[in-house]
């Protein structure tokens, strides 16, 4: 008896063994395949454990490999990697979050709340949001509730907005819409380039009553991607002009009203920036020029953001919005007249309120098509704010210069 119980244990121990040597074997060959060559360096005499995590890492970029990724990630977080790898994202902190969001991924809700909870133990107290929207999934009402309140108290963005669904239609018995309001604007105004944040101000200012408010904020979601946004656009909100909001919006900031302010500049490096970057480049054709930007602070301490495509460069700087672009076979017609238009679009993005910017875009159209260098420039009034229009053209080099300068 003794002998066939020995035999036994001898047979799981050699299947064991042949199973661990296995997953070895297809772990090295992933690590070669996906690890680049200089990261493998760095697992050198750590083991399997470094490879797990690096494996796991670099899988996270495949979307038809999340199982794998998952899993390696996993092994490497329950055997410490974070003591072995030198990498930040080994750490608990990112680790367990990075985990949890796979699990959500895969609709695994017992997994996301267990890691959700480990990297808020870890220091990721903002991961209290997520824990509290899995708990919801989960028909957890009382445990989402207690989680997303605490991190609205602590100032959590996402809690913010899932609180104010919870107020506004009416979850958990929760009835508050003003209070669905008030959460709503504080996660705006962490946030205020965020789609489901304007959007869902929307939502709230149509409550109200306020169209114009309505259409400020849904038509800023509609240009950051909503599609629901956009289809409410054309069937309520055609005739509604906000071409005002949006104007005050770039000439002032969080800091001062702009109806107060003598000394009047664009928040380029945020309202215009972001528009550009957020609201009008879905192609990413648009390329931030750090370099510029750099050389003009080190040099003079300007405030200046470019952005380059092709022959053409926007620069948005304190006081002037400039287009510099240079005609080519290439983007004369439509291409060029849109890259005139977003100049001022930027700044106005509802144009229907600046039907003399739009005159002024055709009359310098029209001066382009006479193929004759010019130079001039034109005083225009929007909403009671001063500004000047200035376009110089050379025939020769085909060079074009157009400025929208704020007085």
């Amino acid at each position: 008896m003794k002998s066939i119980l020995l035999f036994l244990v001898l047979v799981f121990s050699l299947l064991n063994s042949k199973e661990t040597e296995q997953k070895q074997s297809i772990l090295d060959k992933q690590f070669v395949r996906y690890v680049p060559q200089d990261i493998q360096k760095k697992c050198d005499g750590l083991g399997q454990v470094c490879k797990s995590f690096y494996v796991g890492y670099y899988l996270l970029d495949y979307r038809y490999k999340i199982d794998d990724s998952l899993k390696y990630l996993m092994e490497a977080y329950e055997n410490n990697a974070s003591k072995i790898v030198d990498n930040m994202e080994a750490k608990p902190y990112y680790l367990a979050t990075t985990i949890a969001g796979l699990c959500e991924q895969k609709r695994d809700l017992k997994c996301a709340v267990k890691y959700f909870k480990l990297a808020i133990n870890a220091g990721n107290e903002r991961m209290i949001c997520s824990l509290g929207n899995i708990y919801q999934q989960q028909g957890e009402v009382k445990k989402a509730i207690n989680a997303v309140k605490k991190g609205a108290s602590k100032g959590f963005p996402q809690c913010y907005t899932d609180l104010g669904m919870y107020y506004f239609n009416y979850e958990f018995g929760m009835v508050d819409k003003e209070m669905a309001g008030k959460f709503w604007k504080l996660a705006y105004e962490d946030n205020s380039y965020g789609v489901i944040e304007n959007y869902n101000l929307g939502v709230y200012y149509e409550y109200k009553h306020d169209r114009v408010k309505t259409k400020h904020y849904t038509l800023k979601a509609a240009l950051l991607g909503e599609k629901d946004a956009h289809r409410y656009l054309k069937t309520h909100l055609q005739n509604i002009v906000t071409t005002k909001i949006f104007l005050e919006e770039a000439l002032g900031s969080k800091y001062w009203d702009v109806k107060k302010k003598k000394d009047r500049e664009f928040s380029n490096v945020y309202d215009l920036y972001y528009r550009l970057k957020k609201m009008y480049n879905e192609d990413n054709r648009w390329v931030e020029d750090h370099k510029y930007q750099d050389r003009r602070w080190d040099k003079n301490r300007d405030n200046v953001v470019k952005f380059d495509k092709g022959f053409s460069s926007l620069i948005l700087e304190d006081k002037r919005l400039i287009l510099q672009t240079k005609l080519t076979s290439r983007n004369r017609g439509e291409v060029f007249s849109d890259d005139i238009e977003l100049l001022y679009k930027v700044l106005f993005v509802d144009l229907g309120g600046v039907r003399n910017v739009v005159n002024l875009h055709h009359e310098l159209i029209g001066r382009l098509l006479q193929k004759k260098s010019f130079e001039y420039s034109r005083k225009f009034i929007v909403y009671g704010y001063d500004f000047v229009w200035y376009a110089k053209y050379d025939s020769r080099t085909k060079e074009l210069n157009v400025k929208i300068k704020v007085l």
